[in-house]
């Protein structure tokens, strides 16, 4: 199935470390590294001060997640942010350090280097063991690596989109209930 992304929110550290930093997320495919959403807002972390980032797709349609592919959700600077403002585009995101970033275009794609906050966190839909309108996120070694904003979240809630084939049976047994009931 499919989950769409609104928001997920970030527990502050009760700690000043990271204090002042400016940031967002994107949300890559796992597998090529393709920026397919990112967060509409940024957030500025503080001691005890929780985030929430609101998401879309790159053209502000809701973002879909299917449940069968891995991905990658980047805090990366608001430059980054800055540097995606042609929706027209496609962006990849290569591996890169918190140094400021830079973009190469080459046609239609444009690939950014740098420009990352903290180490990412890869995400995954995970259904065993977890409610089933969630997707578990876990830290890069499956443990909370994100330092500057420590304790992370250990879930993104959103709203399962049902498969066509359900919406039409649901339909269909709810029609067949109030024919039967008209009769009676």
């Amino acid at each position: 199935g499919e989950i769409i992304l609104d928001s997920f929110t970030l527990r502050g550290a009760a700690n000043n470390f990271g204090a002042n930093v400016t940031y967002g997320f994107l949300v890559l495919n796992g597998s090529d590294n393709s920026v397919i959403g990112w967060s509409t807002n940024t957030g500025t972390t503080a001691a005890g001060i929780n985030l929430t980032f609101s998401f879309s797709s790159l053209d502000g349609s809701p973002l879909l997640l299917d449940a069968a592919l891995t991905y990658r959700f980047l805090a990366v600077s608001q430059s980054v942010m800055g540097l995606m403002q042609d929706t027209s585009k496609t962006y990849l995101y290569a591996a890169g350090g918190t140094a400021a970033p830079t973009a190469n275009t080459e046609g239609d794609t444009v690939t950014i280097s740098g420009g990352l906050t903290a180490p990412g966190i890869r995400g995954h839909y995970d259904a065993e063991g977890a409610p089933g309108d969630s997707v578990v996120i876990t830290g890069a070694n499956g443990t909370n690596t994100f330092s500057l904003l420590s304790p992370i979240f250990t879930e993104i809630r959103g709203e399962m989109v049902p498969e066509p084939a359900t919406v039409s049976l649901g339909l269909l047994g709810l029609a067949a209930l109030m024919m039967r009931r008209r009769r009676a």
